[in-house]
């Protein structure tokens, strides 16, 4: 959230556009809950099945939302934080201009966050790998605004999100 928040207002956005980007990432992955631990903390590689489970994720959270009223502003990020502006993403391979660009801001963060943190499948990549892993895909897969954004907001503050000074 706090990445997502940081490229908005780096971004310039309206308070009311910040606000919601923030509400929204602090619930996008709510459908994990639906995935059983054991899957989300595997050490090897996925199946097909296994996969699919994960992916599920999207649907769940929407289903978990939905019924909130005050969230009903937010059900896009949730719905679409996996999508890909070349329709490569999932769950309903959107392209660039069906996501919300509220959702592909917080797809930026989400991927910025979850790369440079550990997993039990993976170490954590160093904040510049991840950067440059992001500008190479701007443009085709992330939304080039909110990527570079991220860009600058690590040139001002190099230690600001490091995971180590999170």
């Amino acid at each position: 959230t706090e990445i997502a928040v940081a490229i908005a207002e780096e971004r310039g956005l309206s308070a009311a556009e910040v606000n919601r980007i923030r509400r929204g990432s602090l619930v996008h992955d709510v459908g994990k809950i639906g995935v059983p631990s054991a899957l989300l903390d595997k050490v090897g590689p996925l199946d097909a099945d296994e996969v699919a489970l994960l992916r599920s994720h999207v649907e769940k959270g929407v289903r978990i939302i939905e019924p909130i009223t005050g969230l009903a502003e937010v059900l896009s990020i949730v719905w679409q934080h996996h999508e890909r502006l070349d329709g490569s993403g999932y769950p309903r391979r959107l392209r660039a201009d069906e996501i919300d660009p509220a959702a592909a801001l917080v797809a930026v963060a989400d991927v910025f966050e979850a790369l440079t943190a550990a997993r039990p499948y993976r170490p954590a990549w160093a904040p510049e790998r991840v950067e440059s892993y992001l500008h190479g895909r701007a443009g085709i897969e992330f939304d080039s605004p909110s990527v570079e954004a991220l860009c600058r907001i690590r040139r001002r503050h190099n230690s600001w999100l490091d995971p180590a000074t999170l």
